[in-house]
């Protein structure tokens, strides 16, 4: 009897040894399988998508909307077609900018806007509207920032500037013209005065 005891607890001793080696084995490959994973293969693909970015203070920083969004493992970013992005100053939206296509590097902090682009401040935001057209601009949302090597043409009420290059700081109305700058200024009509 003893022996049959004994015989029984080494065959579940021995059932068990398998069973783990068994277990450890198949969770191995599956971490193996995890750590070769493709990095061409995006992690997520989002259609239709809102995507809402706040400052540290809790406010809306900006909002992008795209049909189609994939981000792939650091360092590639995340790829975004046709954006959409609404920069807010005083939580009100003040910039809307769009392209053909975007790339959000690793941690939001700077967005490339690639093939042609439109930047429009309406002038329902109580700016100066101002409409900017030109290809493959980076925006730095934290500081209400924009950058571009690539001619760009600004339109304002008053006329029009082209240019190749610049620097826009979006909440100051403020924009640094690089190269080649030329323009058309038409000053608004002015009112008779009336007695």
């Amino acid at each position: 009897m003893r022996r049959v005891r004994t015989l029984l607890v080494l065959v579940a001793l021995a059932l068990l040894a398998g069973l783990s080696g068994w277990f450890l084995n198949d969770l191995e490959r599956d971490l193996r399988e995890v750590r070769a994973r493709d990095d061409r293969l995006p992690l997520t693909i989002a259609e239709n998508f809102v995507a809402t970015v706040m400052n540290a203070r809790g406010e809306r920083l900006y909002v992008l909307t795209g049909p189609h969004l994939e981000q792939f493992p650091a360092p590639r970013g995340t790829f975004v077609t046709r954006p959409l992005a609404h920069t807010y100053e005083n939580l009100a939206p003040v910039w809307e900018i769009r392209a053909e296509q975007g790339w959000i590097a690793p941690g939001t902090e700077t967005i490339e806007l690639r093939g042609d682009v439109h930047a429009e401040r309406p002038a329902s935001t109580g700016y100066e509207p101002v409409i900017m057209t030109g290809s493959n601009l980076r925006l730095i949302p934290d500081k209400n920032y924009a950058e571009s090597a690539e001619p760009v043409r600004v339109q304002t009420p008053d006329g029009v500037i082209d240019a190749v290059g610049f620097h826009a700081w979006l909440d100051e109305d403020r924009i640094e013209l690089l190269a080649d700058v030329r323009g058309h200024y038409a000053p608004p009509a002015q009112k008779p005065d009336r007695p």
